[in-house]
This record gives C-alpha cells, sequence and structure tokens, in this order.
C-alpha cells in the first residue's frame, strides 16, 4: 500500500518537475514559490478542514462530554494551524515580493502577480 502511495504522489508531481527547466534561478525560484503556494492552499484547506471537523464533532456528540472536548482540541489544533500555515504563505508573499520582482512601473502600475494564489496588499512605493 505504502508503494502505490509512492508512485501516486510521484506520478502526480512528475508533470511539475519535467516541465519546470528554469532557465535562469528568477526562473528556478519562480518553479519553488509556485509549488510552495500550491502546498499552501493544501495546508490551509486541510486545517480548515480540521476546524469543520472539530465543530461537527462537537455539535453531533452535544450529548457526550469527552466528544466534545476531542471536538474542541480538534478545532483548536485547526485554527492554530490555520494561522501558523496562513503567517508562512504572508511571509512567503513577502519574501517573493522583496526579492523576485517582476515588472510594473515604479509608479504601482501593472500587475506584479502571475498567479491566482498572489497576495497583493496594496503598498505602492
Amino acid at each position: 500500500m505504502k508503494a502505490y502511495t509512492i508512485i501516486l504522489v510521484v506520478s502526480l508531481f512528475a508533470p511539475l518537475i519535467a516541465f519546470a527547466q528554469p532557465r535562469n534561478f528568477a526562473d528556478f525560484a519562480g518553479v519553488i514559490i509556485n509549488i510552495g503556494n500550491n502546498l499552501a492552499l493544501l495546508f490551509i484547506t486541510a486545517a480548515f478542514a480540521a476546524f469543520l471537523w472539530g465543530v461537527a464533532r462537537m455539535v453531533l456528540h452535544a450529548d457526550s462530554a469527552d466528544e466534545r472536548e476531542k471536538g474542541k482540541k480538534t478545532m483548536t489544533y485547526g485554527l492554530i494551524s490555520l494561522f501558523i500555515v496562513s503567517a508562512l504563505w504572508g511571509i512567503m508573499a513577502l519574501t517573493r515580493n522583496t526579492f523576485f520582482f517582476s515588472g510594473g512601473s515604479s509608479s504601482g502600475g501593472g500587475n506584479r502577480c502571475n498567479s491566482i494564489l498572489c497576495l497583493d496588499i496594496g503598498i505602492k512605493l
């Protein structure tokens, strides 16, 4: 079973590796940043699902104090992980915008973000 999981994961990420073909460091960094953005979105989704699982556990087992505590614990861990992953995603966006600023005019015109997952906070320098 473990071998099948590894083969599945490798086969899912093989096109990312094969079509990446970075020509310079900026392209390579862009590939790494895009993979990081996708992983962050995956972890945010998992953390939100854990939070919702805790809510459902609390509501569905309202008569059992043990299950309510487990639900509260799951909700707490879900919120903490959601905060941590969101903070890391923000740090990644800050790093990307600081070191790999890609275009736009100095007056703040133009769209600097080519990804749907871009965090643009609207600061114009």
